[in-house]
């Protein structure tokens, strides 16, 4: 797969591939989605070291620049919304 940087827009919702200077702003959101999500249900300390681990913004940065994974933004406005990582 590559990162490429086609836009598709409907409405004020925008669909790009992230780039490097997404991987703070995905780690950011990555990281509050799944806390909503799993939180809850879990231990807080689990939680803490799962995100450290898989949604630093060093670990998003390298799989934005991985050639075997495309990851797209979903953004509204300059809001990221939603993500995917495809690989």
């Amino acid at each position: 797969m590559t990162n490429t940087p086609s836009v598709t827009a409907a409405g004020n919702l925008v669909i790009r591939a992230a780039g490097e200077a997404d991987a703070r702003v995905l780690s950011a959101f990555a990281s509050t989605a799944f806390r909503t999500t799993f939180g809850p249900d879990s231990d807080p300390a689990d939680i803490d070291a799962y995100v450290a681990d898989a949604f630093g913004p060093e670990r998003q940065a390298a799989e934005i620049a991985d050639p075997d994974r495309t990851c797209l933004l979903l953004t509204d406005g300059a809001h990221v919304v939603g993500y995917a990582m495809l690989r």
